[in-house]
């Protein structure tokens, strides 16, 4: 299964947001299987990372087009 992560630091970096499921439909990912979300890289809790992470399974891949700064995990 293919999913996305898209994140933005707020609302009003929406274009970074859309550029991201951008990147995710150019890889064929389904909108029920992006999660997306406005928060802070700087917070430690992440809601829709944190869904993400508990339901996926070895084989599946996740597509994150921009990392900046600060890793994920």
């Amino acid at each position: 299964m293919d999913y996305l992560y898209a994140r933005c630091s707020t609302n009003e970096e929406r274009q970074n947001l859309l550029r991201q499921i951008k990147f995710g439909e150019s890889h064929g990912v389904r909108p029920e299987n992006m999660f997306k979300e406005y928060i802070s890289g700087s917070k430690d809790s992440r809601p829709e990372l944190n869904k993400l992470l508990n339901i996926i399974k070895e084989g599946d891949t996740i597509y994150c087009s921009s990392i900046d700064r600060r890793s994920l995990f």
